[in-house]
């Protein structure tokens, strides 16, 4: 297992390997206990950063929805990769619900990095733009957005003029984000 992130109560999020050493799933350690987040629906889940005092936790997982494009969203995201051929969404977790972040119209995948004590989470979400500066097998833009914190909230974080992609990667309780372009 790996901890990426920890809380102010001692929370310690990330991923721990199943039996066999082939699948990962996001975990959150508390209290001496492991918690198995669980995925949405697909092999793998994980959670990069995770430092919300509310008992939220961000993350990405695969799905069990083939990738229309053939693309690999969530390749390298952790030690073992995620290249199960499906969709990878963000996710959003909280009181044993995880809860999956769409990506921008006409995309298929996205990725939660981070969330804050107001609920607004980080991450990136593909829209339906093809995008020819992108490394194959990806093939549609991606842009930085912030979930929340109402229900179905978005906020598109545009990248540096000149830049079709942007990433969004942590996010601070004053609904600053970071990430790049």
């Amino acid at each position: 297992g790996v901890g990426n992130s920890v809380n102010n109560k001692g929370w310690v999020a990330g991923g721990a390997n199943l039996i066999g050493d082939t699948t990962i799933h996001a975990a959150l350690w508390r209290n001496g206990v492991v918690t198995d987040l669980g995925t949405l629906g697909g092999a793998d889940s994980f959670v990069g950063l995770a430092k919300s005092e509310r008992g939220q936790i961000a993350g990405i997982a695969e799905t069990s929805t083939p990738d229309p494009l053939g693309e690999a969203f969530c390749l390298g995201d952790t030690f073992f990769g995620f290249n199960d051929g499906v969709t990878c969404l963000g996710f959003l977790w909280q009181d044993g619900v995880m809860a999956p972040l769409p990506p921008l119209a006409g995309g298929h995948n996205s990725q939660a990095n981070d969330v804050n004590n107001r609920g607004q989470v980080v991450e990136l979400a593909e829209n339906g733009v093809r995008d020819a500066t992108c490394t194959p097998p990806q093939a549609l833009q991606f842009q930085a957005v912030i979930w929340g914190p109402k229900k179905g909230q978005i906020q598109q974080l545009h990248p540096l003029p000149g830049d079709s992609d942007g990433f969004g990667n942590a996010i601070n309780d004053n609904g600053e984000a970071t990430g790049c372009s």
